[in-house]
């Protein structure tokens, strides 16, 4: 009696069989595979659109509750340190203004005024004897040599110190001496204007 176990036909039969249901299982795992790759896919894909949509949210509600900072130091001392609406101040190419969300700016100072709008509040003039100015993430940092407010200083007093100045620079024959007098022409003049201003604002 033949056995099918010894029968060649059966043994190439299961043989096949054998085969196709390893590719069978080969072919499923692929698919489960291709599944879980298109599932990570669209997670990813999910995912990245709510990070995109948190940070989109967060860096609005920064933009909306931002409120610049202005830092003024000298030498000695922290002179002011407050939040502002916004500041006027006078560099080497030009006067610029500074709000919110303003360029990274790096800058010289003049011997000049500086103005800024305090938070809910009133404008304050400063005369700057000269420094710089770092602008970044809404933080004005301002160094400079020294600083005076303008709501301080009398204006009759400044333009006498002015005309003086003035006097004493026509005067000046020296390299030296003409350089001392223009630069102390300066100081008085951006304090004059720091006290005109402030004179100007309380109209």
């Amino acid at each position: 009696m033949l056995q099918l176990s010894t029968c060649p036909v059966f043994t190439d039969v299961k043989k096949t069989v054998t085969k196709v249901e390893i590719f069978l299982s080969f072919f499923m795992m692929v698919e489960r595979m291709n599944i879980l790759k298109i599932y990570i896919f669209f997670t990813s894909k999910v995912l990245k659109r709510l990070r995109n949509a948190l940070l989109w949210f967060f860096n609005s509600f920064l933009f909306l509750c931002s409120m610049p900072h202005i830092l003024i130091m000298t030498p000695d001392r922290v002179f002011i340190d407050q939040d502002i609406e916004e500041a006027i101040l006078s560099t080497n190419s030009g006067r610029i203004g500074v709000l919110e969300n303003h360029s990274p700016l790096l800058t010289s100072l003049e011997i000049s005024t500086l103005q800024f709008k305090e938070k809910g509040e009133s404008w304050i003039s400063l005369a700057l004897l000269g420094g710089f100015a770092l602008i970044q993430n809404d933080f004005l940092t301002v160094l400079v040599n020294d600083a005076v407010l303008g709501s301080v200083l009398d204006s009759s007093a400044c333009l006498k110190d002015v005309e003086k100045a003035q006097k004493n620079f026509d005067e000046a024959t020296g390299k030296k001496e003409k350089i001392e007098s223009k630069m102390q022409l300066m100081r008085t003049r951006a304090k004059l204007e720091a006290s005109e201003w402030m004179s100007t604002a309380a109209i």
